[in-house]
Parts: structure tokens; C-alpha cells; sequence
């Protein structure tokens, strides 16, 4: 399926206008999993150049499809909310016969709230309008409603390190940024020609 890059563009103006709304709440994040998707690239991007110069071939790497690889990658990662993942599991196996509590009642809703975040749960391309729901997952959050259900470290940082690498991936879709705004890729000795050994 073809991705729309005027679908990206406003995808692109959410997701800032989420970061935007959340920014108060966020943890201090240095971006490690933005910065990692974009090593894990260049990587990958220098081996596929001197691959080309061994075989002689020309150097024809899609460099945005790459990056866009990586990112979504990353994105994948960016959860921080896995210690609370199995906490409803275990509620069940620790009181199997309780269907009403406080407790029951905070889990559910703690589940749920970590279930919006959940990128794995359904990760739709980004630029196609499966997008639309995980972001309206994510815009239905509220900042000062899950300080109760133990959520609010882990939901800040999780959106605070997932929304710097899906930003860069809209912004790639949407074509407002190309590949070397987040990785400039220099290889050394570009101009050599010729197979190496």
C-alpha cells in the first residue's frame, strides 16, 4: 500500500501538537532510542556502500527506506512499560475467584492505560491511516489522570522516547525532511572509485 505523504503531514502536526500538550509531563529524555536507530542506520548504511565498492557495483541504497527501517525499529524498543505488562496476569493467578475489587478495578484500568501506549499491540505503517487510531490513542491520554494508576513514569517516559522517532519518521513519509537531517551519511574515501580488496 502506497503511503500518503499529505496523510504523513498530518499525522506529523498531531503527533507535535501531542508532544506539545505532554511536554510538561515528560521525563528528561536524551532521545538514546532515537540516537540508536540512527547508529544502527549508519551502520547498516556503510556496510551496504562498501559492499557496493567491493563488488564494483554502484552504490544505489535507499537511503530513506533505510533510515525509515530503523526508526520504526527503534519505535518498537521505546517501551518502558514491560514491568507492569503481566501485573493483571498475575492478579488472576494470585485470586482467581475475585471478579470485583479496588484492586481488580486499578489493574483494569492500569492495563488499559498501558494497552494505549502499545505500539506492538497493532503497529500500523507509518503515512497510512492505521496511524490515525494509536494517535487518537495517544491524544485520549490524560497527563493528570494517571498519576493514581502508578503509570506516570513509565507512560512519560515511553512517550518521550517514542515520539522523537516517530516524528522523524512522519517527517521522512511526509517528505518535509530527507535522511541526512537525522543521519548526514560521509563515507570515507567517497572519492576512491573502483573495487576494493
Amino acid at each position: 500500500m502506497q503511503i500518503d505523504p499529505a496523510e504523513s503531514l498530518k499525522q506529523h502536526a498531531r503527533l507535535l501538537a501531542l508532544a506539545a500538550r505532554w511536554r510538561e509531563h515528560l521525563v528528561d529524555c536524551p532521545g538514546r532510542q532515537l540516537q540508536e536507530a540512527v547508529a544502527t542506520y549508519l551502520r547498516d548504511r556503510m556496510a551496504a556502500h562498501e559492499s557496493a565498492l567491493r563488488h564494483g557495483d554502484e552504490d544505489e541504497c535507499d537511503e530513506r527506506e533505510m533510515l525509515s527501517e530503523r526508526l520504526l525499529a527503534g519505535l518498537r524498543r521505546a517501551n518502558h512499560l514491560e514491568d507492569i505488562n503481566h501485573r493483571l496476569d498475575e492478579f488472576y493467578e494470585r485470586k482467581p475467584d475475585v471478579e470485583a475489587s479496588d484492586e481488580l478495578d486499578h489493574l483494569r484500568r492500569e492495563n488499559e492505560l498501558m494497552r494505549s501506549l502499545d505500539v506492538r499491540l497493532s503497529l500500523p505503517q507509518f503515512g497510512l491511516p492505521g496511524l490515525d487510531e494509536l494517535l487518537a490513542r495517544w491524544e485520549a491520554l490524560d497527563p493528570r489522570g494517571i498519576h493514581y494508576h502508578g503509570l506516570d513514569d513509565g507512560l512519560a517516559r515511553t512517550l518521550a522516547a517514542m515520539a522523537p522517532i516517530a516524528e522523524a519518521w512522519l517527517a521522512l513519509a511526509a517528505g518535509i525532511a530527507d535522511p541526512e537531517t537525522y543521519a548526514p551519511f560521509a563515507p570515507p574515501g567517497a572519492a576512491a572509485s573502483g573495487p576494493r580488496p
